[in-house]
């Protein structure tokens, strides 16, 4: 606002008359700038636009799309060892249970095939000695 040289009434009307235009113009102003921040607040534009300004940025884009695919990869590996393991436990149990019956078939009368034949009857199912001595 300038300063102005007021000598009379009407000088002085015109100068009141131009700073309520003035406030009346500030006031629209900073009304419209509340109706923006209230309509870009709400929490649909707000994630509206958070997800507007994270596509524009490539940086962003880059970073989640690298994390994305980190999750993925790092949850299959997951399943694979997961299986993996498995199917390492399930070798090593037949490969046993394979080298077991083989010996008791070449060594009928052993005492240690009457070991096993004796385990076999009076070991209960729930064992962990089980898995290696199946019939």
């Amino acid at each position: 606002m300038k300063k102005r040289n007021i000598k009379n009434s009407s000088d002085l009307q015109m100068a009141i008359k131009d700073a309520e235009l003035s406030v009346q113009s500030r006031e629209n102003g900073i009304n419209e700038k509340f109706t923006e921040v209230k309509v870009a607040l709400q929490p649909k534009n707000f994630i509206k636009n958070i997800v507007s300004s994270i596509s524009k940025t490539p940086d962003i884009k880059t970073l989640l799309l690298k994390s994305a695919i980190g999750v993925a990869v790092g949850y299959f590996a997951k399943m694979s060892m997961e299986f993996s393991t498995k199917s390492i436990i399930r070798f090593v149990e037949n490969a046993i249970n394979f080298q077991v019956q083989s010996f008791e078939e070449k060594h009928p009368r052993n005492i240690l095939t009457k070991a096993l034949v004796f385990l076999r009857k009076f070991l209960p199912h729930n064992s962990w000695l089980h898995a290696f001595i199946k019939d």
